[in-house]
């Protein structure tokens, strides 16, 4: 582990280590509050955290067993170390509560079944963890764009409390921007507009405004121009072009918009993006992270033997890796460790983790794969192979191996079928 803590005098200015603290809904203590005693918790129970892990077990607080559900140590501005130490750092704590209201429907006036817009208030329960990570999210369809842009609007919600009271998520259907009615689409768009300007007014609430595919408009705009679509398409677009840079001046708004064909992008859309993230298909570190969610959940409903689920929670606590250094003779060999254990100590602990490192094997097969397909692999290795009510862990990995085999060779031959 030589050079992966933080050198405390290699600058003058320490990097700043965020963590974020979720207050239970019963709670009613004071931000500043939680703050303190949290601060006064980490440096007096540890020298060093674990970046991107979350701390669950502060049974020995009474102040944080009362008043928290979770702490999460996120990441060091400006370092990429796998150990932090406290002293090397500056704790930045933000402290939130999650709102349990879901996603409410705006519906036009004109069509009362197809909604037009979601509003959801942040940080909310519904998005919690969707980030475990701006303007325009574009790349191959199921790499997971909606939902970083959800957990990005969830993210910025809860580190900018300081600065406002709460946040609010505004999702826009595309689809439903354009209207049957000749001349009515730019009218939706107006009123559609003039409600979040209405949100935006509350300058103690930060609105994040989310296009979902918005390829679907900038296509209309290009076939309208062409001939090819009524000219009302082109009204529609410029309309929200226009709306968007009257949003762009105000302070508490962000734009966020998504696309699953970066060729359709209208140039006058991409001009307004200010940052252009391309999203990929999942690296096999991510692919493991999504399998292993999906299995932990089966363990948790029982579908997987759940006398297991009990042994994972520490795998995902803020001590994995002392876990796995300084207790591994103790550990249950039927535990999942997260993916940088497992690649970092695969040669010295295979009779450890050998269900990690199984399940780190079928998520190199898996490179390739969308996120969406990852999610439906559990279910497809339980409905072809299982057709039980539960099974072991290792059982299910088995059938999850020959999925993973059986979806790759689909693949193969779908991709050979389309070259002929």
């Amino acid at each position: 582990m030589d050079g992966s803590m933080i050198d405390s005098d290699s600058s003058d200015q320490k990097p700043v280590l965020h963590v974020e603290c979720c207050l239970l809904p019963k709670s009613t203590c004071r931000y500043d509050v939680v703050r303190r005693n949290l601060d006064k918790y980490l440096h007096d129970t540890s020298t060093q955290v674990f970046p991107h892990t979350e701390i669950k077990d502060y049974d020995d607080s009474p102040f944080l067993r009362e008043n928290v559900e979770f702490i999460k140590i996120c990441e060091a501005r400006g370092n990429s170390s796998d150990i932090v130490s406290l002293a090397s750092v500056t704790l930045q704590i933000h402290v939130y509560q999650l709102n349990e209201e879901d996603s409410v429907d705006e519906y036009g006036e004109e069509d009362a079944e197809v909604s037009t817009a979601s509003n959801w208030i942040l940080p909310s329960r519904g998005l919690d963890g969707v980030w475990d990570r701006v303007a325009l999210l574009h790349g191959p369809p199921g790499t997971g764009k909606t939902s970083l842009a959800r957990a990005l609007a969830q993210k910025l919600a809860i580190r900018l409390a300081d600065r406002y009271s709460h946040g609010k998520l505004v999702e826009i259907n595309s689809h439903s921007l354009f209207s049957k009615w000749f001349s009515e689409s730019g009218k939706l768009v107006m009123r559609m507009f003039q409600q979040i300007s209405e949100l935006i007014a509350d300058e103690d609430a930060f609105v994040c405004v989310l296009i979902d595919e918005v390829e679907s408009l900038t296509a209309a705009r290009k076939a309208a121009l062409s001939g090819a679509e009524p000219s009302d398409a082109v009204r529609v677009v410029n309309a929200l072009l226009t709306q968007i840079d009257k949003l762009k001046n105000k302070k508490n708004v962000l734009i966020l918009a998504t696309s699953n064909i970066t060729e359709a992008i209208d140039l006058a859309f991409i001009d307004r993006a200010d940052i252009k993230q391309y999203i990929g298909l999942p690296s096999p570190e991510a692919i493991y992270a999504i399998l292993a969610t999906c299995l932990k959940e089966l363990m948790r409903v029982g579908i997987v033997d759940s006398a297991e689920c009990s042994r994972l929670k520490p795998l995902y606590s803020f001590c994995c890796f002392k876990l796995i250094l300084h207790v591994q003779l103790n550990t249950n060999r039927d535990q999942l460790a997260d993916w940088r254990t497992v690649e970092l100590f695969q040669h010295n602990l295979e009779e450890h983790v050998s269900p990690s490192r199984r399940l780190f094997a079928i998520a190199k097969q898996c490179e390739g794969m969308s996120g969406r397909s990852m999610r439906k692999l559990p279910f497809l290795a339980h409905s072809h192979y299982l057709q039980v009510p539960f099974a072991s862990l290792d059982t299910y990995l088995t059938a999850l191996e020959r999925t993973a085999k059986d979806e790759h060779r689909a693949r193969q031959l779908i991709g050979i079928a389309g070259n002929n």
